[in-house]
Parts: structure tokens; C-alpha cells; sequence
């Protein structure tokens, strides 16, 4: 094996790489990466089938949340420019 190879494999039998920890992969998948972290989810021992199913679609849901989170605000933030821009001009 390559020195590259052995990065990502624990150090010590029992220890556990904090990428493919349960706590790493819930950081990556609600805090860092959100819906790009779902390939390290599955490559992950630490969840069952089940597991990884029910954390896919809380992933889902919580992505479509900040998405319309977010158009949500552009809207009113352009809502507001106009109102702004409408006074200045008028």
C-alpha cells in the first residue's frame, strides 16, 4: 500500500479516522458540505442501511429548508432595494 493509501485508515485497531466517525460525517453533512457529503456517508461503516437512508433524506429536507431560506431572503432584500430606490427617486 502507498503511504496515501494508509492516510485514511486508523492508526490503531479501534480507532476510527474522525472523517469516517459518526460525529465527522453528521459535521460534514449538516455544517461543511451539506448534500456533498452524502459520498462519504455511504462510504462510512459507521451507520447502517437504515441509517444512511434516514440521514439522506434529513440532508434532502434540511437543503431544500436553507435553499428557500435563502430565496426567501434575496426576495425581500430585493423588495427593499426597490422600495429604497423608489424613495430616492420619487
Amino acid at each position: 500500500m502507498t503511504e496515501d493509501n494508509q492516510s485514511n485508515k486508523p492508526n490503531k485497531p479501534g480507532q476510527q479516522s474522525l472523517l469516517y466517525s459518526k460525529t465527522g460525517i453528521i459535521i460534514l453533512l449538516f455544517v461543511v458540505l451539506g448534500p456533498l457529503g452524502l459520498p462519504f456517508l455511504y462510504r462510512s461503516n459507521s451507520f447502517s442501511k437504515t441509517g444512511k437512508i434516514i440521514l439522506t433524506i434529513a440532508v434532502a429536507v434540511y437543503t431544500l429548508v436553507v435553499l428557500a431560506v435563502f430565496a426567501w431572503l434575496i426576495i425581500l432584500i430585493l423588495r427593499i432595494i426597490s422600495q429604497i430606490s423608489e424613495e430616492l427617486s420619487g
